[in-house]
């Protein structure tokens, strides 16, 4: 062959080339165009060159094509060869040529493929079986290789295909796997692919720089290139010896104690980036100098080891920082820090370690924390700006909270500043102070917070034991809670819910039968209140035909309705009262019960006793001194109409605690004036003095 269509490269004679895809490069080897001869030629082929309608017509398309083809057109190509394999047994690289292979203008894939499993290094011819057999070896591959290796073979000249030898070369010896495991081969593959990204990174998104190019997507870029699994077999630690930032910095900071005087020494060991430092006084004492001068001792001693470590500090700082994200627990960070700057106590698989770079590595990881700038808030640390949202989040709260102290989460979470906090907004709630309380967020966890948790947690109307079981509380507790929030109301009898549950809310049936009353124009059916109540709030009927007969109310005909005030009829107080004083104070005697000393009150107190203690007009209440016993607080005295079972005296647990009484004794009750009574225990155990009254007694 003409020395015009050879070149010599390293002592090798190797073929003058054309990449695939540009004149004179078959776009199809020699295979395909004889044995697909009739298959008809792709679109983007066609378009390109009308004349071309099969491939067998293919070995006419240089003739009048200069330009090269594009990707897409190859991609057409090998398309359109899809699922028609050559034979295996045919070759297609001569044992003389494998050497040469690198010397291809390969597209980086092909190329790739090859270095990685060392091909020029091989002995013997290469088929169609063996290439297919090596990893990403596809069919665009083969067909790229087959194309130049028949073009390699091909005299410009003639254009005929001859075969192309080599001066006789003694074979190199096939590389051992250690050979090809060395740190310097492993170094060039990383330079080859590294270059190759970037080439990519320039030609296809226009990076002209390396930063501009490390903007990009590279790990994309890099299946674009088809190379992904060649960069993931590269260690990293055989291409960069791995010189850790960490060691840096402790080999920095030994070599800078090396040079501290012994006042530095001390400042580093017990006041700097210390949780809890000594104080500047005690170190100025100890050194006899003014707190002034240990001061600058220290600022010019934090300034020092910034110039030493600063750089190192900030990058770890970065990685850390990124690795927490705004807010996170003092666990966390320490384990962070502990992952970036290990623990020296510890060696590989739990063996001692050598402890030589202790003090500088605890010293490290002190300023490291410190670097981070994260302030602790109720268990958690935090960022400038996860600290600067706890402070507008605390602000909005008044702002979206109900009368149980609950926050709306969904109009806390509207005062975010984007959505990347979302995933942090239960540890926000927390340094904000505020309460988790079954998955519910509350201002305080104070019994009504958790009464009405309880209650959302039930999903229904619920009586109070077990509203308190769920809420961690007692009845009493609860019952108070209940009473004092506005959104929850009782849904019958018994039981309690909110009241956007139901669509009437049950105020004891003296209510309902007066909102009945209301309703159909001042008097109702007797029929209908015995129907009505008792289904829809889980009284008895009995109940209800018991409280129709109360002062409040008057049946006639039926109906129901509201009685007459000014009809009511009291009788004479001394047809009530049980007797009288030696100094003609009139007294009702009543039998204690234990729930008295409990806090609960008297009933069926006689509304003439009642009026006579000034809860007069009926329906009225009013407070009466204790006289004796001494030091108990005023009794309370009501009257409700409503009520079947007459008034009602309450606040006697204090004055019977004092009289020494007890569940079955008998008490009397004095009356001295309209706003003042007497207790003493009657001795006589109920049985009524047969004291004689004035005539005038009213």
């Amino acid at each position: 062959m003409a020395e015009t269509h050879q070149e010599v490269l390293g002592g090798l004679t190797h073929p003058r080339l054309s990449p695939w895809g540009s004149r004179p490069v078959p776009l199809l080897p020699q295979w395909y165009r004889e044995n697909l001869s009739d298959v008809p030629a792709p679109e983007p082929l066609r378009k390109l060159n009308p004349n071309i309608e099969t491939l067998g017509q293919l070995d006419s398309f240089w003739d009048g094509q200069l330009d090269a083809v594009d990707e897409v057109v190859l991609r057409s190509l090998v398309e359109a060869t899809r699922g028609r394999f050559p034979p295996e047994d045919l070759t297609v690289v001569s044992e003389t040529r494998r050497s040469e292979l690198v010397s291809y203008p390969f597209r980086v894939r092909t190329l790739n493929t090859l270095l990685r499993v060392g091909i020029q290094r091989g002995y013997g011819p290469l088929s169609v079986g063996d290439l297919l057999l090596l990893p990403n070896f596809g069919i665009s591959s083969l067909v790229e290789l087959m194309c130049l290796a028949e073009s390699a073979r091909r005299c410009p000249t003639c254009g005929r295909i001859a075969e192309w030898s080599l001066p006789d070369i003694a074979p190199e010896p096939a590389p051992t796997a250690a050979a090809w495991d060395e740190p310097w081969n492993h170094r060039k593959r990383a330079a080859e692919l590294l270059a190759s990204l970037f080439d990519a990174a320039s030609e296809f998104h226009g990076a002209s720089t390396v930063e501009e190019a490390l903007k990009l997507d590279l790990h994309r870029l890099a299946s674009h290139l088809e190379i992904p699994s060649d960069l993931a077999e590269l260690p990293i630690q055989e291409i960069t010896g791995c010189i850790r930032i960490s060691d840096t910095l402790t080999d920095r900071l030994r070599s800078f104690r090396d040079t501290m005087s012994p006042r530095e020494d001390r400042l580093i060991a017990q006041r700097l980036f210390r949780e809890h430092p000594v104080t500047l006084e005690s170190l100025a004492q100890s050194f006899g100098v003014s707190r002034e001068r240990m001061r600058q001792i220290q600022e010019r001693l934090k300034q020092k080891l910034d110039t030493e470590v600063g750089r190192e500090l900030d990058i770890l700082a970065n990685v850390v920082r990124d690795e927490l994200g705004a807010v996170n627990t003092l666990e966390e960070l320490d384990r962070a820090v502990a992952e970036v700057l290990p623990n020296p106590n510890v060696g590989v698989f739990g063996a001692p370690a050598d402890s030589s770079l202790a003090a500088e590595l605890d010293l490290a990881r002190r300023m490291l924390r410190s670097r981070l700038d994260y302030a602790q808030l109720n268990a958690l640390c935090l960022n400038e700006a996860a600290l600067r949202l706890v402070e507008t989040m605390r602000g909005a709260a008044s702002e979206v909270t109900d009368e149980a102290g609950l926050i709306d989460e969904e109009a806390m979470r509207d005062r975010l500043p984007s959505r990347e906090w979302d995933g942090v907004f239960p540890r926000l709630m927390t340094a904000c102070g505020f309460k988790a309380i079954q998955g519910h967020w509350a201002v305080r966890s104070s019994i009504s917070a958790r009464t009405k948790v309880a209650l959302l947690q039930i999903g229904r109307p619920a009586r109070k034991v077990e509203i308190a079981a769920v809420a961690g509380l007692d009845a009493v507790q609860v019952g108070g809670a209940l009473a004092r929030l506005d959104t929850i109301g009782r849904a019958d009898s018994r039981r309690w819910g909110l009241k956007e549950w139901y669509e009437e809310e049950y105020e004891g049936i003296p209510t309902m039968i007066m909102q009945r009353i209301r309703q159909d124009g001042g008097a109702t059916s007797l029929n209908r209140l015995l129907e009505d109540l008792p289904r829809k709030f889980g009284v008895s009927d009995k109940s209800v035909y018991s409280m129709v007969r109360a002062p409040r109310f008057q049946i006639e005909d039926g109906l129901v309705s509201l009685a007459d005030e000014s009809a009511i009829r009291l009788r004479r107080l001394r047809d009530i009262v049980h007797g009288r004083t030696t100094n003609g104070d009139p007294y009702w005697t009543f039998r204690v019960e234990d729930r008295y000393l409990r806090g609960y009150s008297l009933t069926g107190l006689p509304p003439e006793i009642a009026c006579a203690l000034g809860a007069a007009p009926p329906a009225s209440s009013s407070t009466v001194a204790v006289v004796s016993p001494t030091m108990c607080g005023p009794l309370s005295v009501n009257w409700r109409l409503t009520s079947v079972s007459g008034g009602s005296l309450g606040r006697l647990s204090r004055p019977l605690a004092k009289l020494g009484v007890g569940d079955g004794d008998y008490v009397r009750l004095i009356i001295r004036s309209s706003d003042a009574v007497e207790l003493v225990r009657d001795h006589s155990d109920g049985r009524l003095q047969a004291e004689a009254a004035p005539e005038d007694a009213s």
